[in-house]
C-alpha cells in the first residue's frame, strides 16, 4: 500500500497518466520534458524515473555511478569525477564536458544520494529502491531528473557537430547542400530543416552515435545513420502508399494477388503499393503519381541503402551514414525532388 501511495502522490502532483497494464507505469510532461516512472514487477520494489531530453545530443554519452569500459572525459569537478564514470566517443570529449555542465552535475549529484543516476545522449534517469522513501523525496527526484535533462540540452547550439560526422566531411557537404535550398543547419545533433522550392517541409538528420530520430519517431538501422522526413505541401491523391516489400509481400505478388503493380519489374519487386479504390481505379491513381521519374528517384535512394516509405501526406526514409560528402548531397537532391515528381503528370528524366 505504501508503494501505491508514493506512486499516487507523484501521479497527482505532476498530472501523470497510467501507461502500464497493471498501473505500474506513469508518463507525462513536466516543463516541456517527457517523464516516465515505472516500478519493477518483482519483489525488489525498485523504480526508475526517466526524463527524456527534449533535444538530445550525439556524442556517445554515458555518465553513471556504475563502472565499465569506454573513453573517459574529465568535467573539471573532482568531487563529481570521483563518483561518476564518464564515457563518450573519441573526439567528442569537449562537447561531452559542456553537456555535463555544472547544473546537470548538481542534479545528478542530488539523485545519487537516493539512487543510481544516469545521463545519456537521450535521457536523464535514476533507479532507486522504494523502501523507506518519502513522497517528498521521490517528488524531488522527479524534479532533479527533469532539471538534469533540461540542463544537458542548454549548450547544444554552441557545440561543433559530432566528430564522426566532421571527420567524414559530411557536415561541410550538407551545409553546402542546404545553402541553395535555404535550409537551416543545426550542428548538434546534426540536421537540415526547411521548406523546399515546391513548398514541401524537409527534415534530414545525420546521427553518429544516437539513432533516435525524434521528429518522426523512426530510427536508422545503426547508430551511424541518416534519416529524412518530407511532408507534402498538399496531400497526394487516393490515399496512396508505398513501403519496402517484405518476403510475404513478394510471395503474394508471385502468386498474383495482394499488391498493385506498375509494370516496372524492379520497382514492383522492391515496393508494396496501395491506393484508395479497387482494380483499375487504384491502378490509375498509383500510375499517375508513381510515374517513371518518381520511381527512378526512389530506386536511386534505395540503391544508396535508404529504405523509403510514403503515403498521401509524407515520406520517411532512413539508412546508413553516406559513404561520402557527395553521397550526402545526392540524398538531399533526391528527396527534395520526390515531391515535385509525384505531382508531375508528364514524362521526364530523373532530375529536373
Amino acid at each position: 500500500m505504501f508503494f501505491n501511495d508514493v506512486f499516487d502522490h507523484v501521479r497527482t502532483r505532476f498530472n501523470l497518466v497510467s501507461v502500464g497494464m497493471l498501473s505500474s507505469e506513469y508518463a507525462g510532461n513536466i516543463e516541456g520534458v517527457p517523464i516516465h516512472i515505472g516500478m519493477a514487477m518483482d519483489r525488489s520494489k525498485r523504480a526508475t524515473i526517466t526524463a527524456t531530453r527534449p533535444r538530445g545530443s550525439d556524442v556517445g554519452l554515458t555518465v553513471s555511478t556504475g563502472f565499465g569500459d569506454g573513453r573517459l572525459f574529465d568535467t573539471g569537478d573532482r568531487d563529481f569525477d570521483g563518483i561518476f564514470a564518464r564515457r563518450c566517443a573519441r573526439g567528442d570529449e569537449q562537447a561531452a564536458r559542456a553537456i555535463c555542465n555544472s547544473t546537470a552535475r548538481q542534479h545528478l549529484h542530488a539523485m545519487a544520494r537516493a539512487g543510481d543516476p544516469t545521463l545519456t545522449d537521450g535521457y536523464a534517469s535514476v533507479s532507486l529502491s522504494l523502501f523507506a522513501i518519502s513522497k517528498e523525496e521521490i517528488e524531488r527526484l522527479v524534479l532533479d531528473a527533469v532539471a538534469a535533462a533540461s540542463a544537458a540540452d542548454q549548450c547544444l547550439d554552441e557545440l561543433d557537430p559530432p566528430a564522426a560526422i566532421v571527420g567524414a566531411g559530411l557536415d561541410r557537404a550538407l551545409t553546402d547542400a542546404a545553402r541553395p535550398n535555404g535550409f537551416a543547419v543545426r550542428k548538434h545533433p546534426f540536421a537540415l530543416a526547411g521548406t523546399t522550392a515546391h513548398g514541401d517541409q524537409f527534415l534530414l538528420r545525420m546521427t553518429a552515435h544516437s539513432p533516435t530520430f525524434r521528429a518522426i519517431d523512426i530510427a536508422p538501422p545503426s547508430p551511424q545513420g541518416c534519416a529524412v522526413h518530407v511532408s507534402w505541401r498538399e496531400p497526394l491523391e487516393g490515399s496512396i502508399s508505398a513501403r519496402p516489400a517484405n518476403l510475404v509481400d513478394r510471395a503474394q505478388t508471385m502468386l498474383g494477388f495482394g499488391d498493385i503493380i506498375v509494370g516496372d519489374p524492379e520497382f514492383d519487386k522492391a515496393f508494396t503499393l496501395s491506393a484508395r479504390g479497387e482494380g483499375d481505379a487504384a491502378q490509375r491513381v498509383i500510375a499517375s503519381q508513381l510515374n517513371e521519374r518518381a520511381r527512378s528517384l526512389l530506386m536511386r535512394a534505395r540503391s544508396m541503402g535508404m529504405q523509403c516509405a510514403l503515403d498521401e501526406r509524407r515520406l520517411f526514409a532512413f539508412g546508413p551514414q553516406p559513404a561520402s560528402g557527395e553521397a550526402a548531397q545526392e540524398i538531399v537532391r533526391l528527396f527534395t525532388a520526390v515531391g515535385p515528381a509525384l505531382r508531375d503528370r508528364g514524362p521526364s528524366g530523373p532530375y529536373r
